[in-house]
């Protein structure tokens, strides 16, 4: 992947920007029972191709050029991400000191209490948020694969928004 994307905090987007720059926004989740339908992979090692549900899918929205994407990641998607990132950090130094994911559980609350989920979704954002500011995190191929950005601002992933 040769151009080098740059992330920009969602409260200083413009659709305005070139294709090189995206932002992100994690407002809502979906209750799926069976999973959604994938895009093409990306990269094997990749998790969501193959899953059991019912499950809590949380919806990523991609924002790039004037293009909008939703992507659907369930919490196993997010651990992928931390694990792709602390295994292939872009200066040795980052694995020590990369943002933590969210706990996978807490002891006082059932794994899919509303109360739960909207804390998780907003631990999940800020986790992006954080990881995406990093320097060149926003190109990590991870990062590509994980939020579909392995495609230029014409593909049909990105469809035109109408707003």
């Amino acid at each position: 992947h040769s151009e080098m994307l740059m992330y920009l905090p969602y409260e200083h987007w413009s659709p305005r920007y070139e294709s090189q720059f995206f932002t992100i926004k994690i407002e809502s989740r979906v209750k799926l029972e069976s999973p959604p339908p994938s895009p093409p992979p990306t990269n094997n090692n990749a998790p969501w191709q193959r899953k059991t549900n019912p499950a809590v899918y949380y919806e990523i929205q991609v924002l790039r050029g004037n293009g909008r994407n939703v992507c659907l990641r369930r919490f196993s998607d997010f651990e992928w991400l931390y694990n792709q990132l602390i295994t292939s950090p872009l200066k040795s130094k980052d694995a020590k000191t990369m943002e933590k994911i969210p706990s996978k559980t807490f002891n006082f609350f059932q794994p899919h209490d509303e109360e739960f989920i909207e804390t998780r979704q907003k631990e999940l954002y800020d986790f992006m948020r954080s990881v995406l500011s990093r320097p060149g995190y926003a190109s990590h191929p991870a990062i590509i694969s994980f939020l579909e950005l392995d495609d230029s601002t014409s593909s049909p992933r990105f469809n035109e928004s109408t707003n």
